[in-house]
């Protein structure tokens, strides 16, 4: 028994750490496959009487020729973030920024969950970030 269990702990333990650290190594993975976008960013703040400042932008590589953003203003509610607004906004160049204003209950938390597009003639990439919630 006592070897059994000698043996088996190890691939328990094995498995465990696979699973953590592979998890790990995909995620970072996916991030480095970016090729096309350069730099994306997002945030809201500044909650007050009611309305709250956005920023988005992105920066891509010289070739692109529009960046499309689509900007979801999210509410945190009991279970989980519901959709309040969404916000498109198209770019004919390789570099897009977006300020604007949001009309929010300032009693609430607030995130931005934002779809950065970016397109040249032959190619295209798409990338999903996710802002602090304020």
């Amino acid at each position: 028994m006592k070897k059994l269990v000698k043996k088996v702990i190890p691939v328990i333990l094995s498995i465990i750490m696979l699973t953590v650290f592979g998890t790990s190594v995909m995620a970072s993975d996916v991030s480095t496959r970016n090729t096309l976008i350069n730099g994306a960013t997002c945030s809201i703040t500044d909650k007050n009487n009611d309305t709250a400042s956005i920023l988005v932008d992105a920066r891509a590589i010289s070739s692109i020729n529009q960046i499309d953003f689509s900007i979801e203003v999210q509410k945190k509610g009991f279970w989980g973030y519901s959709e309040v607004e969404t916000i498109n906004r198209t770019y004919n160049d390789n570099i897009g920024s977006y300020k604007g204003t949001v009309d929010i209950d300032s009693s609430k938390s607030y995130r931005l969950r934002v779809t950065y597009t970016v397109h040249s003639s032959s190619s295209s990439e798409t990338v999903t970030k996710t802002s602090k919630t304020t």
